[in-house]
């Protein structure tokens, strides 16, 4: 059996390619919530009272509360999955790079849409499952 014949030997790298000319689904997604990061830690308000000094306004409207997604809020169960901890660098990091990891070994398994589809319904699940925890506390 020649390398010719094995499948990681005749599929072309997804990564080779400069940015944004044939960019994956994980690279959209890593540059979605780069993004969505900066907007967090710019688009903020005063806080009142006791709150920090500055709230960010998608943390408020995005972010997963559990008293908020009963009220019918569900879009919460999968905008949270952008939102990351502004007050360190290293949360979005680590997150990117662990999604980097685990993307490229599940794109070569599955196509895009899949892997699309699997990473949005995780986030669904994984929020369901916050909810749930929550209230059994």
């Amino acid at each position: 059996m020649g390398l010719e014949n094995r499948d990681y030997a005749r599929r072309q790298d997804h990564y080779s390619s400069p940015p944004f000319r044939g960019m994956t689904v994980v690279g959209w997604i890593i540059a979605f919530s780069a993004a969505i990061f900066v907007l967090q830690c710019v688009w903020t308000r005063p806080g009142v009272g006791f709150e920090p000094e500055r709230i960010s306004l998608l943390d408020e409207w995005f972010s997963l509360a559990p008293w908020k997604v009963l009220k019918g809020q569900i879009w919460r169960l999968t905008t949270y999955d952008f939102l990351h901890d502004r007050t360190s660098i290293w949360h979005l990091v680590f997150n990117m790079y662990l999604l980097y990891l685990t993307g490229r070994r599940l794109l070569d398994r599955y196509s895009e849409k899949e892997f699309l589809l699997f990473y949005l319904l995780s986030g669904i699940v994984s929020g369901l499952v916050y909810l749930v925890w929550g209230f059994l506390i």
